[in-house]
């Protein structure tokens, strides 16, 4: 499991909001497994939801109560709603 100590090197923007989030396990540590762990989810279902770029609204709500006041669901509304590019791209597929 990898330890991050300076997320503002990880290239993927949820990835570094959902670190951001966590509070540092008993051995001070800042890692998507102990996320997975407060919140009750696989580690696979993280990975998969930063692969997407997109997470359920539920889950945003469970991540920002779990995150000691480090996040806002406002921070989580591009991965819950979508960017205005998807939004931009769904509409023109619509169209065609």
């Amino acid at each position: 499991m990898a330890a991050h100590t300076d997320i503002s090197q990880i290239e993927n923007p949820l990835h570094r909001l959902l670190l951001r989030s966590t509070p540092p396990d008993l051995s001070g540590e800042v890692t998507l497994a102990h996320l997975s762990k407060r919140i009750g989810v696989a580690r696979f279902t993280i990975y998969k939801w930063m692969e997407a770029m997109r997470l359920p609204p539920g889950r945003a709500i469970d991540i920002v109560r779990q995150s000691r006041g480090a996040v806002s669901l406002t921070d989580f509304h591009p991965y819950v709603y979508g960017f205005p590019e998807d939004e931009i791209a769904r509409l023109s597929r619509a169209r065609d």
